[in-house]
């Protein structure tokens, strides 16, 4: 696979999840070996189960398998919020998980798997409908 093309992917699933229009939100920044796929945080997406999204995902790519390094996926409805972080150990400033979850607030912050934006969507429309 090549960065382009999983960009088109991720273009593709937030269609499937956003009103008309909404997936023009989303930016690529390509790299040698990988790259960025993310929104502005002052921009996020409206989905169509409600609440916003934003999310940046960082990739390497090595013999076409992607590899997620980096992300960040943030839902916001209803004064509640969750995010999804994976933080590569290199800025990691205290003692956490790389990957983990914050709940409607900072701290405490819960070690979680490797999540991709597709489990993020699914998990949000199957519990926040």
């Amino acid at each position: 696979m090549r960065f382009n093309d999983y960009a088109n992917e991720i273009h593709t699933l937030v269609s499937r999840h956003t009103p008309l229009g909404e997936n023009r939100k989303l930016r690529r920044d390509p790299a040698k070996s990988g790259g960025k796929v993310y929104t502005q945080l002052r921009d996020p997406l409206l989905l169509n189960m409600g609440g916003t999204l934003s999310f940046s995902i960082q990739i390497e790519i090595s013999s076409g398998n992607v590899e997620y390094t980096n992300y960040v996926y943030e839902y916001k409805k209803n004064g509640y919020f969750f995010r999804y972080d994976k933080t590569d150990r290199g800025y990691i400033k205290y003692s956490h998980e790389v990957c983990h979850l914050h709940a409607n607030a900072e701290e405490p912050r819960y070690p979680t798997h490797s999540i991709t934006l597709e489990e993020i969507l699914g998990f949000i429309s199957g519990s926040f409908p």
